[in-house]
């Protein structure tokens, strides 16, 4: 995919029901390297935005920390019976 804009190294798009996440990797004039968590929900004729910037610095700690959040909960799904299995 090439990029419109300069800056943006790397893009990826995730639908997930009626949310939108747009997961941006992005270069800065001084040329730190940081994550642009987008996330797009409409709300009553309104789409709401919410963004989260990741800088460099930050990326492998903010990786565990999801990583950790994200076992936890496939965990307590899969504690309810409720995971998918395929």
């Amino acid at each position: 995919m090439e990029n419109q804009n300069r800056d943006e190294l790397f893009t990826r798009k995730v639908i997930a029901g009626r949310r939108t996440y747009h997961f941006n990797v992005k270069q800065s004039n001084h040329g730190d390297i940081y994550i642009v968590i987008h996330e797009a929900t409409p709300e009553a004729g309104v789409v709401k935005h919410h963004r989260i910037v990741v800088y460099e610095d930050h990326i492998e700690d903010f990786q565990t920390g999801l990583a950790e959040a994200a076992e936890f909960v496939l965990d307590a799904v899969a504690g309810r019976g409720e995971l998918n299995q395929e």
